[in-house]
């Protein structure tokens, strides 16, 4: 018996899957929080607000993906085919120039595809609104994010998540 047919042999024998012969995966997203380590929004999770380094206020949004086309070269920021990410954050009462909170479209999503096969990005940054004085006053309003990723080809993917914020920063002295 050669050794591919025996490979295969072993892998249906551990009901493993055989490379190659993988099922396709549906196109998929999800967004999570962090700015190195994922932390998924469903479930209890609270939208984190951040002050970033170069002191402003922002949304970490980390992306996780799979099951769509990506560009030859997945990396590369702004590649032409790089699938698109739309976000809106929406906070009652707390609105910027464009009537929401915070919004950031067209992002091209420059994923690293993870050994299990899944595409995943850390992280894009929904920056708060100048006109927001004190962080603390959104501390546990609930918010709604929208998000839609857009692949070069196939279907764009939407979700919606509703949360409270966590923006509890030190007050001065």
């Amino acid at each position: 018996m050669c050794k591919v047919a025996k490979l295969l042999v072993a892998a249906l024998a551990l009901g493993g899957p055989v490379a190659g012969c993988e099922e396709p995966v549906d196109p998929y997203f999800e967004l999570g929080q962090g700015e190195s380590m994922w932390q998924g929004l469903a479930g209890g999770t609270r939208l984190r607000l951040v002050l970033g380094g170069q002191g402003a206020y922002m949304f970490p949004i980390a992306v996780r993906g799979g099951g769509f086309v990506l560009p030859d070269n997945p990396t590369q920021f702004g590649h032409p085919d790089a699938p698109e990410l739309d976000v809106t954050i929406e906070i009652d009462g707390y609105a910027n120039n464009s009537g929401v909170f915070a919004r950031v479209q067209g992002f091209p999503i420059p994923f690293t595809v993870k050994d299990d096969g899944s595409y995943e990005y850390f992280y894009v940054a929904v920056l708060a609104p100048d006109a927001l004085a004190d962080p603390n006053e959104i501390h546990n309003l609930p918010v709604t994010i929208e998000a839609t990723l857009t692949p070069a080809e196939g279907e764009a993917l939407t979700q919606t998540y509703e949360l409270q914020v966590l923006s509890n920063f030190p007050t001065s002295p």
